[in-house]
């Protein structure tokens, strides 16, 4: 899917997390924001989302860590934790 502004790369081929950032950096116009799905061991910034029906337990390390929010978070709430993180206040 993509428009002028808006891309997302889907393939059924299997890459490595890191391969497939690559493989988006290597676009004409490559995106400013990749949002990954997974990935919690990488040392991509991350948000890690707690499902209280899957664990309660952050499992993400501090040292890549944008924020932690549960399932229910409300978009201004994450905003804020990104402005923070990116010293956007």
């Amino acid at each position: 899917l993509f428009s002028d502004s808006r891309l997302v790369f889907r393939s059924n081929n299997h890459y490595e997390l890191e391969e497939a950032v690559e493989k988006m950096k290597e676009i004409k116009n490559p995106p400013q924001i990749i949002i990954i799905e997974g990935g919690k061991y990488s040392e991509y910034p991350k948000i890690e989302v707690l499902r209280k029906n899957v664990s309660e337990k952050a499992v993400c390390s501090q040292e890549h860590l944008i924020c932690r929010v549960w399932e229910n978070v409300k978009i201004p709430e994450l905003l804020l934790c990104l402005k923070k993180y990116f010293n956007l206040e």
